[in-house]
């Protein structure tokens, strides 16, 4: 019932400026969703996703997580993953890894990897 009020109809309010503000709204919570929140922190753009780590020291693992979604709308699953990667990649970096290789999948904007320090 609130939402009828808040869009009826008035001299100042055409259904056209109405449809024009709903559209921006989408677009705006559509172009966050596909938005990069993560930094890369300095060194650990050094870290490396490999699933090369048999000669590897396991050091430990680390689970990271960001939206899955913003606004109702589901962000985008590559934007996601890079975003996953980053805060892998600072964890390790942070820990002494050089490298990460995840041991789940993505669920919920949730991932975990497991930190390796190679040679």
């Amino acid at each position: 019932m609130f939402t009828k009020a808040l869009f009826k109809k008035s001299p100042q309010h055409s259904t056209s400026s109405l449809n024009l503000i709903m559209t921006s709204v989408a677009l705006f919570c559509l172009s966050l969703s596909a938005c990069s929140f993560v930094d890369t922190q300095p060194g650990s753009e050094l870290v490396v996703m490999s699933s090369q780590t048999e000669k590897c020291t396991k050091l430990g693992s680390t689970k990271v997580s960001v939206l899955g979604t913003i606004a109702g709308f589901d962000r985008d699953k590559e934007v996601m993953s890079d975003e996953l990667i980053t805060m892998a990649r600072n964890a390790a970096f942070e820990q002494g890894g050089n490298t990460i290789q995840p041991s789940t999948e993505i669920v919920d904007g949730v991932q975990s990897f497991e930190i390796f320090r190679c040679r």
